[in-house]
Formats: structure tokens, C-alpha cells, sequence
């Protein structure tokens, strides 16, 4: 029956059988060997899947893997056979059976003893290392990692000390402690030429490729004891903080209760025991202080309790969390970390746990509650696994305080709601802005149709005054009063103001009609126009115009633009005190994303109460009999700055002279209305 159920799971897990080499019917031979030695034949789902997956590698990780394969099977197989002996005892009938297979270079590490796995381990993690080093660097200048490769490869029979060490001879027999100061001598010279991020990739690449053959070695803590401090995270203490930093903490539980027990049973050697038991109680403390420093440097919670639920150890992480010291908890009942609801719910899930083996909370992660010293409730994340170790069992427990999770997960949900209302605001908000916008377009281009038009209309009748006017001072003779005369001249200045006004309204409503198409246009180009459009002022005045800082081109609609500068500077040449030069400089600065303009002119200046109000249409800060004009220029210039994004502002005192300074937009601009 039985090697019917073997043949049976040999085809659930292999498939068809295919003609192989003799190492592979090797390997098939051990894994049958190894499903027999179970105490159930039929595979649990992990090992099944690991074994399915496993007989599926290439033949070359084939090999690789077989240490990984084994140790599966082996930690199985001591799971239903727990006894001190089972791993030693199945160990010597592999070695006896597959003598060619226990040789293979990744395998024959797990059949030696303790202390020469130490090494070997960590042997070949510092291969490891330094193989992936020169891999991707090649070959230093200082041929640092070739000379510690040849020094590694030598383990265990080094005769040298590491190289580049202080000290002159290694440490005999070689211990983890010399190890890993050579590990951190390999990582500091890694860092100094590759960097810190490097170094962690290279660590990290040799440690998954050992914890994937080797994890499940009890020596396998060696890997993590050499890895320098600031290389250790997590996810790599994570391996112990279970199983094997248990079965280490059990370990050396046992082996003082073996030296007490030796001590009463050599009376007679009681000073060489004396000093045995000191020098074991150093050991023990020094691998107590090691044990306690792995388990300080994971970030989270470690409480480890006995079957009576008295706490044997916790690590930093739990004093931050409860807020005990380690020597105000040790021995207490488990039950003093959380609230009094949960203690019956604990004791008696305890007990029913030793008495069948069954339980809901062991191995899963269960949010319950904690009480901290001071009697805060709070709420955690925990994961409880147990080891079994000569009958003894030992309960070790990962928390994780979750408070700040658990309000960052309402205060989201909380967010999340705002968010969700803020939107729905924003989206009426817009829509409503959208219809606003519509109005306000449908309103201006309104206006500016009727300005248009109104001011078509007013020229005809203007006309006409005109007209007869020009008739009336053909048909007069030279006998005609002087008073009427007069009247005459200002009937006809009356319609020249009218004109221009009306010229002025039909500049004013074209800059607000139709879409301004915006582009480069170089400066050069403006300034060529405004001089042509200026040429007879500026041969009467003899004014100059200056320009500072000003850009080769610019962003804009060129003939708006042309008014804008022409508007300025014959302003400029109008509003000056008689007998005075016209002097206009135009600078320009660049700012984060405009260009910010002045013209400055050696005007009369405008007064500061009008200063306000000269950008509205028909405003006027001087008498119109002095100085003639519409008052609409500077409205204008108004109009056209904001369409180009920017803005305008006026600066001047009385007599000496007026800058108006404005900006204009680094990227085109569509108005919206």
C-alpha cells in the first residue's frame, strides 16, 4: 500500500516520467525516500506545491535546490516525529543511502556538523558577496575583492588572517564574530566605491540566494549575525523572529540546564566547573545580549511566553508600545497587555489550544486590542506562532501598534467624504460659471455692437453740422462780425471734439470684438510701425525714444500691441510743459512668467487725484483746450494689456514726468470674454 501511495504522489507532483540523468533519478529516489518517512503519505498543499514547482527547474537549479527540497521535507517529517533525534537519525539514512547525491556542492553543507555548517554558510553568503561585486564592478585598482574572494574561498582552512583586518592571526577555530567583521570590512569598501543603495542590493541578492536553499537550517541565524547593522532590515530578521529565534532562545535555555546539571554530578572538579559555568554564563549572555539586539532591530512588537502565558521576553518595541520596561513584565501573566475583556476570551483559548492543538489566532494576523500601562485601550495587529521544543511549547507574538493606521483610514474616509462633497460644490460652481461666462460674453459683445454702431450712427449727423458750417463760412463776407466768427471757430472745434470722440468709441469697441489671435512678433517690427504712425510728431517735437532691456520678440497680437506702445509714447510727446524736448524711454525686465514693461516720458505729470480714474473712457487729467484729445487712449491701453494677461499702473508727480509700467503674458492668451 504504501509504495502504491507513493507512485501515486511520485505522478502528482513529477507528471510523466522523462527519460534523465543518474543525478536526477538520484534526486527522485531521495524524494521518494522522503515521502515514505513521513508520518502522513499524502503531501500537505505547501510541500506539494514547493515539490511541483521544484521538478519543473531547469536541471541546473535543479541541483542548486536540492538542499531546499530536503530541508522542506525535513522540517515535515520532525513535525510529525518530534523528537531530539529525528533530523540527525533521517540525516545519517540519507547519507548511507544517496552517498554520490549527499556530495553535491550544495548539498553536502547540511550533513556536516554544527559548527562546520557555521562556517560553510557563512563561507559561501561572503562568496556570495564578493562574486556579485566583481560581477557588475569587474576588477578593482586595488584588487580588494579578488585578494578577499581568495582568502574566502580557503574557508575552512584558512591559515591567514583576513587581509584587511587589523588583527595578524584569525580567531581559532573561526567564530561568527571574526566573520562578520569581515563582512563589514567587504561592505565598508563596498559602499566607499559603489555607494550605500549599491551595497544593499549586493547584500540583499546574496541573502535571498542562501535563504532560498538554507532557510530552514537551524544554523542558518550564522547569515544574519554577519550582516553588518545598517544592512539588517525586517523582511531578513523576519526569518527568526519565529521559529528559529525561538528554538536559539530555547537552545540556550537548555544548555544551561545541562551545565547546572553537570555541575552537581562533578563535585569533585568544582573549580573547573566553577570556571565553566562562568565562562558559559559569559556565553550565554553575550548570545542573550546578540539574541536581544536581532530582536531590537526588527520594528515590531516580540513577546515571548511559556505555556502558562508568563512572559519570558520582549524587545524594545513593546516597552515603546505599552509603555512597561522589559524587567516590569518579564514573569507577569500575558493577560496584564490586554483589556479585561479579552483575558477569559485568552486563558481559555489557551487551554484549548494545549489541550487539541486547535486554534483560530495562530499563524494570521488579528486585529484585537492592547491596555497600556497607563490604561489607554488601543488597537493592534498581532501574529502568534508556536514552537514545540521537547514537549515544551513557547509562544512567540509579532504586534504592531495600529493606531495611526487605523486614523489615517478614517481620517481618508472622512477626507474622501469632504473631497466627494467639495467636488459636487465645484462642478454646480462651474456650471454655473459657465452660464455666467456665456451672459457676460453675449453682454460685452452687446455693448461692443452697440458701440460700433452708435458711433456709425453719430458720424452722419456729424456730418451734416459739418457741412453746413464749411457752406456757411464760404457764403459769409469779410463785413460779417467777429463775433460771429468766433462763434464759427467754435462751432467747428465743437465738431472736431465730436469726431474724435466718436473715432476714439470705434478704436475702443474693435479691440473688444473677435478672438486676438496671438503669436510672436518681434519688436522691432512695433516699434518700426509706431515710428511711421508718429513720423510727423516726431519731426515737429524732435522727441527721442530710448529702449533698455528690450526683448527680440514677444507674445502677442501685433496690431493691438502697436496701439498699445503708439498710445504711450504719443502721450509722451503731447503732455509736455512748452519749449520741452519729448524724451521717452521704454525698458523691460523678464520675470518668473511675464514680461514687465515702463515708458517713462518727461511730461507735465498727472496729477495724484486722477491718477485713479485716467484709464476710463473719456477721463481726462488736462484741459482740452491746452492739449487735445478723446481721453479714450489710455482706456485703451487698459483694454488691451489685461486681453495680453497683464496689467497696468501709473506713477507720476506734477511736473516731472509720468512712467506707466505694465506686463504682458510669457504664453498666449484666450480671453474668455
Amino acid at each position: 500500500m504504501l509504495s502504491k501511495a507513493l507512485s501515486w504522489i511520485k505522478r502528482l507532483v513529477l507528471g510523466t516520467p522523462k527519460a534523465k540523468a543518474p543525478v536526477f533519478w538520484e534526486i527522485e529516489l531521495l524524494h521518494e525516500f522522503l515521502l515514505s518517512q513521513s508520518a502522513q503519505p499524502l503531501l500537505s498543499s505547501p510541500i506539494q506545491q514547493f515539490d511541483r514547482e521544484y521538478f519543473k527547474l531547469p536541471a541546473e537549479q535543479m541541483i542548486e535546490q536540492v538542499s531546499a527540497l530536503y530541508l522542506n521535507h525535513e522540517q515535515r517529517i520532525s513535525e510529525y516525529k518530534p523528537n531530539r533525534k529525528t533530523k540527525a537519525d533521517l540525516r545519517d539514512a540519507v547519507r548511507s543511502r544517496f552517498p554520490k547525491l549527499v556530495e553535491l556542492p550544495h548539498f553536502n553543507l547540511i550533513f556536516l556538523p554544527e559548527k562546520e555548517q557555521n562556517v560553510l554558510l557563512g563561507k559561501t553568503f561572503l562568496s556570495a558577496i564578493l562574486r556579485g561585486a566583481i560581477n557588475i564592478l569587474g576588477k578593482a585598482e586595488d584588487h580588494f575583492f579578488e585578494h578577499s574572494l581568495q582568502w574566502v574561498d580557503d574557508l575552512p582552512d584558512v591559515e591567514r588572517a583576513f587581509p584587511y583586518l587589523l588583527e595578524e592571526i584569525p580567531p581559532l577555530p573561526m567564530t561568527p564574530q571574526y566573520l562578520s567583521d569581515v563582512s563589514q570590512q567587504i561592505a565598508s569598501s563596498l559602499e566607499q566605491k559603489m555607494g550605500a543603495r549599491f551595497t544593499q542590493r549586493v547584500y540583499d541578492n546574496a541573502y535571498q540566494d542562501i535563504a532560498n536553499r538554507y532557510k530552514l537550517l537551524n544554523t542558518f541565524p550564522i547569515i544574519i549575525s554577519i550582516i553588518p547593522q545598517q544592512f539588517l532590515d525586517t523582511d531578513k530578521i523576519g526569518l527568526l523572529t519565529k521559529h528559529q529565534l525561538s528554538a536559539t532562545l530555547l537552545e540556550k535555555v537548555s544548555f544551561l540546564e545541562d551545565l547546572n546539571q553537570q555541575l552537581g554530578e562533578r563535585n569533585i572538579a568544582l573549580q573547573q566547573a566553577q570556571a565553566e559555568v562562568r565562562k558559559a554564563q559569559k556565553a550565554s549572555e553575550e548570545a542573550y545580549l546578540q539574541l536581544r539586539e536581532v530582536m531590537n532591530a526588527v520594528k515590531d512588537g516580540i513577546v515571548t511566553a511559556n505555556d502558562k502565558s508568563e512572559i519570558i521576553m520582549i524587545n524594545k518595541e513593546v516597552e515603546e508600545i505599552w509603555g512597561y520596561t522589559s524587567a516590569e513584565l518579564i514573569g507577569k501573566d500575558l493577560t496584564v497587555l490586554m483589556p479585561e475583556h479579552y483575558r477569559s476570551r485568552h486563558s481559555s483559548g489557551m487551554n484549548r489550544y494545549l489541550g487539541t492543538r486547535k486554534s483560530k489566532v495562530l499563524n494570521t494576523n488579528v486585529i484585537m486590542e492592547g491596555l497600556r500601562k497607563d490604561g489607554q485601550v488601543f488597537p493592534l495587529e498581532i501574529n502568534i506562532s508556536d514552537l514545540e521544543f521537547q514537549g515544551r511549547h513557547l509562544f512567540t507574538a509579532a504586534v504592531r501598534d495600529i493606531s495611526a493606521r487605523i486614523k489615517a483610514e478614517n481620517e481618508l474616509k472622512a477626507s474622501k467624504a469632504l473631497l466627494e462633497q467639495r467636488t459636487l460644490d465645484l462642478e454646480q460652481a462651474q456650471g454655473q460659471l459657465k452660464i455666467t461666462i456665456e451672459e457676460l460674453k453675449s453682454s460685452n459683445h452687446d455693448l461692443e455692437r452697440f458701440a460700433y454702431v452708435a458711433s456709425h450712427d453719430l458720424q452722419e449727423p456729424l456730418r451734416t453740422v459739418k457741412g453746413y458750417l464749411n457752406l456757411i463760412k464760404e457764403r459769409i463776407g469779410p463785413e460779417v462780425a467777429e463775433n460771429v466768427k468766433e462763434y464759427l471757430s467754435y462751432a467747428d472745434l465743437g465738431v472736431l471734439r465730436m469726431e474724435q470722440l466718436i473715432q476714439g468709441l470705434l478704436e475702443y469697441s474693435r479691440i473688444g470684438r473677435g478672438a486676438s489671435r496671438m503669436v510672436d512678433v518681434d519688436f522691432d517690427d512695433i516699434m518700426t510701425l509706431v515710428r511711421y504712425n508718429l513720423q510727423e510728431k516726431l519731426r515737429v517735437t524732435g522727441a527721442s525714444i530710448q529702449l533698455e532691456g528690450i526683448p527680440k520678440q514677444i507674445i502677442g497680437n501685433k496690431i493691438q500691441l502697436v496701439q498699445l506702445f503708439q498710445n504711450l509714447i504719443s502721450n509722451g510727446i503731447k503732455f509736455v510743459a512748452p519749449g520741452t524736448t519729448p524724451a521717452i524711454t521704454i525698458r523691460c525686465q523678464e520675470g518668473e512668467d511675464r514680461w514687465n514693461f515702463s515708458v517713462q516720458d518727461n511730461g507735465i505729470g498727472i496729477p495724484e487725484s486722477q491718477q485713479e480714474e485716467i484709464f476710463e473712457v473719456f477721463k481726462r487729467a488736462h484741459d482740452g483746450r491746452n492739449y487735445q484729445g478723446a481721453g479714450i487712449g489710455l482706456a485703451i491701453c487698459k483694454k488691451v494689456v489685461e486681453r495680453h494677461g497683464g496689467s497696468i499702473s501709473v506713477a507720476s508727480q506734477a511736473g516731472k514726468g509720468t512712467t506707466f509700467s505694465f506686463s504682458l503674458s510669457f504664453l498666449p492668451v484666450q480671453s474668455v470674454l
